[in-house]
């Protein structure tokens, strides 16, 4: 479902993105997957990879007409459906918290706007520099 119904909606409305000569589409994937993985969690990384292979694809395709596309990594985002472990792992990224929908909602912003007119095909992860630390516990 993740990669699916991206493509389902993406396919709906970039013919009309192409026609007016301006877009801008941001895909929702997540650090697992195109950056880390989670044993137990192949369907979702292939997913999850899958939408970066899909939204690098469109940056070519669409670029020429003045449609950007890209991707939001999220890390460790504290929800209402967090399990505690998660909670537990966002304490060990190295600003010490998960982090809250609104931070990844600002990026969201940002790529949707007009500033990012020369952004596209890219992962913006947001995951407090989670992924380029290799201790992950308490030292």
């Amino acid at each position: 479902m993740n990669l699916s119904s991206a493509f389902l909606v993406t396919r709906a409305v970039l013919p009309g993105m192409v026609a007016r000569n301006y877009g801008r589409i941001v895909q929702m994937s997540s650090v697992t997957g195109p950056v880390a993985g989670i044993a137990g969690s192949g369907v979702y990384a292939a997913a999850k990879a899958g939408l970066l292979g899909l939204t690098r694809v469109l940056a070519i395709e669409a670029g020429p007409h003045n449609v950007t596309v890209n991707c939001i990594g999220p890390g460790w985002i504290e929800t209402d459906s967090s399990s505690p472990l998660e909670i537990v792992a966002g304490k060990y990224t190295p600003v010490g918290r998960s982090g809250k929908p609104d931070e990844v909602g600002h990026v969201a912003v940002f790529l949707a706007s007009e500033e990012a007119s020369y952004v596209t095909g890219q992962l913006i992860v947001v995951d407090a520099g989670n992924t380029i630390q290799e201790y992950k516990v308490q030292t």
